[in-house]
């Protein structure tokens, strides 16, 4: 699985693109969190992490977004300017070991 580390201007931004790129449905709770944490790019699952909803403070307004995606499934779709390289990213999928 490889990690793809997004930053957006906000949550609305987010989720406009992770819907048109990835087809996400960012459907939000009254708490403002999401209802759904993966999804199915064509035939690939891929699983999504909004680090504010997992109580992780970026600073700035920004919404960072962690994205698992399969090794050997489609290619990564392209973000553009919103695929960064944090030096210490901040969420993690599962449990660690």
């Amino acid at each position: 699985m490889t990690t793809i580390y997004l930053r957006f201007a906000d949550r609305a931004t987010a989720c406009a693109t992770l819907e048109s790129v990835l087809g996400f449905d960012g459907a939000q709770g009254e708490d403002g969190r999401q209802l759904y944490s993966s999804g199915l790019h064509g035939t690939t699952r891929y699983h999504l992490c909004f680090l504010a909803d997992a109580g992780v403070r970026t600073g700035g307004g920004e919404d960072h977004v962690n994205l698992l995606w399969p090794d050997g499934a489609a290619p990564v779709p392209d973000f553009g300017l919103a695929a960064i390289g944090p030096l210490t990213p901040s969420c993690m999928f599962g449990s660690p070991g």
